[in-house]
């Protein structure tokens, strides 16, 4: 994955796209090692300052929420200000994470949230978790129109259409 993710990099920087990487913490190593992973991901992090681009590290279940979080504060304490990180909506600890990493002017985006979680750490009821529903492409238009900056994510690799179809779910 590692490779992959640089060859994306080069990829972008070559064809002069507008575009940056998501990465999932977990297909670095994060369960493995979390030293090892913080490599991975700082070597991302370094070819993509190269090219003045960005890496945003998206949030996976539960069971690495404080591993992710740490990471990310370690690579800003280093200097790194091309990385940001997702949050999901519907966790119950999520206000309390964004606003403990406002004074490091945290890039973020919100997500809903797409993992099982228990009610005790996640909103669970229909009108609790109705935030976001991702934005049409006439909205997206007037968006940008309107002065304001917009990215579409686009999941790619081997894997795709199965990631496409759990977040359709």
């Amino acid at each position: 994955m590692l490779t992959e993710c640089e060859e994306v990099l080069h990829s972008i920087n070559e064809n002069h796209l507008e575009a940056n990487l998501s990465i999932k913490l977990t297909q670095f190593g994060l369960k493995i090692d979390e030293e090892f992973c913080y490599s991975n991901v700082k070597r991302l992090l370094e070819i993509a300052s190269g090219y003045n681009n960005f890496v945003r590290i998206d949030m996976e279940n539960s069971l690495t929420t404080s591993e992710t979080l740490k990471l990310y504060e370690k690579l800003r304490s280093e200097g790194f200000e091309n990385v940001g990180l997702v949050i999901q909506a519907n966790m119950r600890r999520s206000e309390e994470d964004v606003q403990r990493r406002i004074s490091l002017k945290a890039n973020i985006r919100l997500c809903k949230g797409a993992y099982l979680e228990p009610e005790a750490i996640a909103f669970k009821g229909k009108e609790e978790i109705r935030l976001l529903y991702g934005v049409r492409s006439k909205l997206r238009d007037k968006i940008v129109a309107d002065g304001h900056r917009l990215r579409v994510y686009v999941p790619f690799g081997q894997y795709w259409y199965a990631y496409s179809m759990r977040r359709f779910k």
